[in-house]
């Protein structure tokens, strides 16, 4: 894919529109398409009965692993990271989920669970229990405010949105003429749809690393004639952004006073350190009916910039005369400029050669790879749909991988050993049912099992040197395995696992011990292929997309590790230096902070983790759990905060600290018993349920 490269002055309508376009709507903006309409036949209700696009209802936590298996009163609190929970297993070891996409987020030195589920506001909608947080006003047309985290400005995203046909030629904008949408707004889980026009919505998802808009087109748009062969149909809206920033096409910022079409991503950077604040990846159009799509490659959009300052107007547009072809498009069709934070995590590629006159090798080879899909994809071979990816004529080749990057930075303790790693996802076919053959391969930079581990992200680009040549090329991770039938799609799927083999373990090692890829050495790159001919498979992948499956935590793409450490004997040490014979004046709530080591790994489970316990006036005893700050790793100091509450004056408060270790705790993959410690020492029993010490 490249840039178009098209660029003009600004002239006309875009001058026009650039003058009054903070001021007012799209509609009072520029002059509506001369040609009259008609509205097809199909746009007399909007019948949703039985839709795939339905919204859903409220949905799971990104990090609900109940699914699993997993008790949440085995989790070790004090573990997590932005991507990893870690369990305490009834087999003897340690178990780390490690996810490609957030399910944490950080509030006041603390992981907290991720929910992506809208809540009502005095104005609109939000989500707030994010990395990033999102606010949805009632009206639509005063856009979408989008803040990246504490200290920064927020986005607005999505002013004045306006269904536009586009001259192609000036490229100047023309509101699409149709029936007015009579259905109110619509929310559901992570999901708001603003009605725009009948049959033409504008949806907005929230996931924990992105805010995906989609163009909703039900029906075939009735396209006035002078644009069908030649002009394009799309979203047009305006982006407000925060001082500092600017739009970048490449390593560099949109020119003002300009206009760039462009089917490249887009990234909004800060002018002075050029540092990604949000990127806008390319505009995949999707249509829900995958299963008879005969071009190998998913179709991609356009983006049509007009730069002044820090108002941004954008366009994303298909060409009407591939929206129009009937004979290959199928309806819902679905129209994705999305706002992306962070690395790019999950998605597929692929690599296969067209031989325009037969089944010679006269022709091309093709490498290409994309990350911005709600699926992801596997298959192999050509010939029929039912044993192959299809594209039998003039297709020799062809291959589709799944590929996701996960991040084992303080996943697990320094000196853990990794005993052995399964890939899980849930799954979905058409076409082909019965058991098929796959294997994966942990990404690196040559063929060999010796060659570096990359990091996926940065290898987003079509060629063999790309994503799709490394997944093709790198050594087997697992051992070729069969994976039953997992039904199909619009049933749900089910959820399958593949497991490595000891080179993959000896790889998940080596990002964990900070020997793996990215510059912090703890990148590792998987990659899903198969071993045989194969039809295609729907893989979810980091977004929720109940039309597949992909609903709750466990079926989304995770790496399940089993691991071990050793043994010790001494309880964990504590830096707390108490409160002893003082008189306060301060009658509030006051919150004790300490922090506890132990080489082990100190216990953060709900009943195990550290407690507070005092007591009043020589009264009865009252306990509370400690809350862990960060992630907590075996050999450092983990830090922690608790709350005593509010005393009255002439109060007497006695207290002490109840704190272990895991080593010899069911599931802790040691030997030995479990050490207990209390501050002031003498105690004894459990962090939850301790006898006090006598001084």
């Amino acid at each position: 894919m490249v840039t178009n490269g098209k660029k003009m002055t600004l002239s006309g309508s875009w001058l026009l529109l650039t003058l009054l376009m903070i001021g007012m709507s799209w509609s009072a903006a520029v002059a509506p398409a001369t040609d009259p309409l008609q509205t097809p036949e199909t746009e007399n209700a909007e019948d949703t009965e039985g839709d795939p696009l339905s919204l859903p209802g409220e949905i799971d936590l990104p990090g609900d692993y109940n699914g699993f298996g997993y008790s949440p009163d085995a989790e070790l609190l004090g573990s997590r990271t932005e991507t990893a929970k870690t369990y305490l297993g009834e087999d003897g070891d340690l178990h780390a989920i490690i996810s490609p996409m957030p399910v944490h987020y950080m509030v006041d030195g603390v992981w907290e669970e991720i929910d992506v589920n809208l809540e009502g506001t005095p104005s609109g909608w939000a989500v707030t229990k994010n990395s990033f947080q999102v606010y949805f006003d009632e009206d639509v047309e005063r856009g979408v405010q989008v803040v990246a985290g504490d200290n920064y400005d927020p986005i607005t995203i999505g002013i004045a949105p306006m269904v536009v046909l586009l001259d192609e030629e000036t490229l100047s904008p023309h509101p699409y003429d149709s029936r007015p949408a009579t259905l109110p707004i619509d929310v559901g889980g992570n999901v708001i749809r603003y009605p725009l026009l009948t049959g033409i919505s504008l949806d907005y998802s929230v996931t924990s690393t992105q805010l995906k808009q989609h163009l909703v087109i039900r029906d075939v748009p009735m396209v006035p004639d002078h644009f069908k062969d030649s002009g394009y149909f799309g979203i047009a809206e305006t982006l407000r952004l925060p001082p500092g920033y600017a739009l970048f096409l490449g390593e560099s910022p949109i020119p003002d006073n300009e206009i760039v079409m462009t089917n490249q991503s887009l990234a909004i950077r800060h002018l002075e350190t050029g540092v990604s604040l949000f990127t806008i990846p390319q505009p995949l159009v999707t249509s829900l009916d995958v299963e008879n799509n005969d071009d190998p490659n998913p179709y991609i959009g356009k983006f049509v910039i007009r730069s002044d300052g820090l108002v941004i107007t954008l366009i994303t547009v298909v060409e009407t005369s591939w929206l129009l072809d009937e004979d290959n498009r199928t309806y819902p069709i679905l129209i994705d400029p999305t706002l992306d934070k962070g690395a790019q995590r999950a998605g597929w590629a692929q690599y296969y050669r067209y031989a325009p006159y037969g089944w010679g090798w006269a022709g091309g080879t093709y490498w290409y790879v994309y990350n911005n899909a709600n699926l992801i994809y596997t298959c192999r071979g050509t010939g029929s749909t039912s044993t192959t990816c299809g594209f039998a004529t003039n297709y020799p080749f062809f291959y589709r991988y799944a590929w996701q990057r996960y991040d084992f930075a303080n996943a697990m303790p320094t000196g853990a050993t990794v005993n052995s790693v399964d890939f899980k996802d849930n799954v979905g076919r058409y076409y082909g049912s019965g058991t098929k053959q796959f294997d994966c391969t942990v990404l690196k930079s040559g063929g060999s099992q010796g060659s570096s581990m990359i990091d996926p992200a940065s290898y987003i680009y079509s060629g063999s040197n790309g994503l799709a040549g490394k997944i093709r090329n790198s050594a087997r991770s697992c051992n070729s395995q069969s994976v039953s039938d997992p039904g199909y799609y619009f049933q749900g799927g089910a959820q399958r696992t593949i497991s490595m083999n000891s080179n993959g373990e000896s790889d998940v090692q080596d990002a964990v011990d900070g020997n793996g890829g990215g510059s912090s050495g703890h990148i590792l790159g998987l990659g899903i292929r198969n071993t045989a001919n194969a039809p295609l498979w729907y893989w979810c992948s980091t977004n929720y997309y109940s039309y597949y499956g992909c609903t709750t935590a466990q079926k989304h793409p995770h790496l399940h590790v089993d691991y071990s450490g050793g043994s010790d004997t001494t309880p964990p040490e504590t830096n707390f230096v108490p409160y002893t014979g003082l008189t306060t004046h301060r009658a509030e709530a006051r919150t004790m902070f300490f922090g506890l080591m132990d080489t082990t790994g100190v216990d953060t489970t709900t009943n195990g983790g550290p407690h507070l316990w005092y007591r009043v006036d020589n009264g009865s005893w009252s306990g509370t759990r400690a809350t862990s700050l960060g992630t907590c790793l075996a050999g450092y100091f983990c830090d922690f905060k608790v709350l005593i509450p509010a005393v009255n004056e002439g109060d007497y408060v006695q207290y002490f600290m109840a704190f272990q270790d895991i080593n010899g705790q069911a599931g802790s993959g040691t030997s030995g018993n479990q050490n207990f410690a209390t501050d002031p020492s003498g105690g004894s029993g459990s962090p939850s349920n301790p006898t006090a010490p006598s001084s």
